[in-house]
């Protein structure tokens, strides 16, 4: 394998010293797939100390030293050492011979997740891949290491590293393993907040995750229980081709970008649909289900860890995802004082990716007007027109100064003054007898 110059100068340097010494795991599996690994992982006999000691010159970080981590940086780039931890026992000797220490690396391989991880390289002995790891990459098959069943249960968060790393490369799962990954689903549920938050981000983000998504639905479902009932719901109702969950999946689908705010809002924005259901001649209605969705979405993202911000943000996407974008400037400016110039082309996206979801048929009207409401959007923004308080031309000095007494009066006279320039009924300029209460 070609690595690149600050690897080879941390392998150089643990081996100057006696020590042997392999990129392990998830470096091995990118650099084949062409990929910059991310993050580095070096595996050595050297001990922490000792390894401390071999890069002292260079930037540190002993935060995990009684794990056997030490990072080292290089030009800003971290790259965890890690001591092989049967290495202090290989027949007492100070430094393990290099057969004794490849053993003992098979061993570890043994004990990973998935064989495309099982890898290991040094220059001394090329590639261990002890699993065939090179050849399921090539295939794009995701198999465990050893017993599935097994595995998942000796650590439940593989299930959800299954479907993470199926979502990102596109890898199919081998059967057997796909098997296990039904059969244990219910241990996801033990996985920590934080992790399962993790794994769903990349899940989201992934380029095949509307296939993992609807093929391992039960298993999303015992990470977000709420999401269950959405699970085969049929919206009886000529703008929806598939169930609730279905379409929230395509949704997720067909937004590009990369925020996951958006995605996970995308998620969970009709997760409250079931609870709402009505029917009548003209076919299921959901009225009210934006509001019950954001209710439901803000007890799964406070569970899930989301920082504060992103949980106020995917809750109020969800709550107003299904109001009108109308496409006039009056409009706009609305919008852009509610959501703000920095949010409003997320909201946008989201609308986007909710109406593609939709039945054909139904789309090509909103979709135009969403694209004109886009353009909008841009010029008011471009324009620097006044859509909130701070664009207006006066404040509430200039009120205090007319003798407003100071208070609750100031603001509803301020925000009345921006009501009457957003609905173009006065110029923003410094003239206020209109504000006379």
């Amino acid at each position: 394998l070609i690595l690149p110059q600050n690897v080879n100068i941390i392998l150089s340097k643990l081996e100057e010293h006696g020590f042997e010494a392999y990129l392990v795991g998830g470096c091995v599996r990118d650099i084949l797939l062409g990929l910059e690994p991310h993050p580095w992982k070096i595996c050595t006999s050297g001990s922490p100390e000792e390894n401390l000691r071999i890069f002292s010159a260079f930037k540190t970080d002993s935060t995990g030293l009684r794990h056997g981590s030490v990072i080292v940086f290089i030009k800003d780039i971290p790259y965890e050492i890690i001591t092989f931890r049967d290495a202090k026992d290989c027949d007492d000797k100070p430094h393990p011979d290099c057969v004794r220490f490849e053993t003992m690396v098979i061993k570890s391989l043994g004990e990973r997740d998935f064989t495309i991880n099982a890898m290991a390289y040094s220059e001394k002995t090329g590639l261990i891949d002890p699993y065939d790891g090179k050849k399921d990459l090539k295939k794009g098959i995701l198999r465990c290491v050893g017993n599935p069943d097994e595995r998942f249960k000796e650590n439940a968060l593989y299930i959800l590293k299954a479907l993470h790393f199926s979502s990102v490369y596109g890898f199919s799962i081998e059967k057997n393993t796909a098997f296990a990954v039904y059969n244990n689903k219910e241990l996801v549920s033990f996985v920590p907040s934080e992790r399962a938050r993790e794994e769903l981000c990349h899940i989201l983000l992934g380029k095949n995750a509307v296939n993992v998504l609807l093929n391992y639905s039960d298993v999303v479902a015992c990470m977000i229980p709420e999401i269950a009932p959405c699970i085969g719901f049929d919206q009886n109702n000529r703008f929806h081709a598939y169930t609730v969950y279905e379409h929230s999946v395509r949704a997720v689908d067909a937004y590009k970008g990369s925020n996951i705010n958006v995605k996970m809002a995308l998620l969970l924005h009709d997760i409250g649909k079931p609870h709402c259901y009505t029917e009548d001649a003209r076919g299921g209605h959901f009225y009210g289900h934006a509001e019950i969705s954001a209710n439901i979405a803000g007890d799964v993202v406070k569970r899930l860890r989301f920082d504060n911000a992103s949980c106020q943000k995917i809750v109020n996407m969800i709550r107003i995802h299904d109001a009108q974008m109308v496409p006039t400037a009056k409009s706009v400016r609305r919008w852009l004082n509610k959501v703000g110039p920095d949010d409003i082309f997320d909201f946008i996206d989201m609308r986007r990716a909710d109406i593609l979801a939709h039945a054909p048929g139904t789309q090509a009207d909103r979709l135009r007007d969403l694209n004109e409401f886009y353009s909008l959007a841009i010029s008011e923004i471009e324009a620097k027109n006044c859509f909130s308080l701070k664009d207006l031309a006066i404040n509430g000095f200039d009120l205090l100064e007319k003798g407003i007494p100071e208070g609750k009066e100031v603001g509803r006279l301020l925000n009345k003054a921006l009501d009457a320039v957003i609905e173009e009924k006065v110029v923003n300029r410094r003239l206020i007898e209109y504000l006379t209460p």
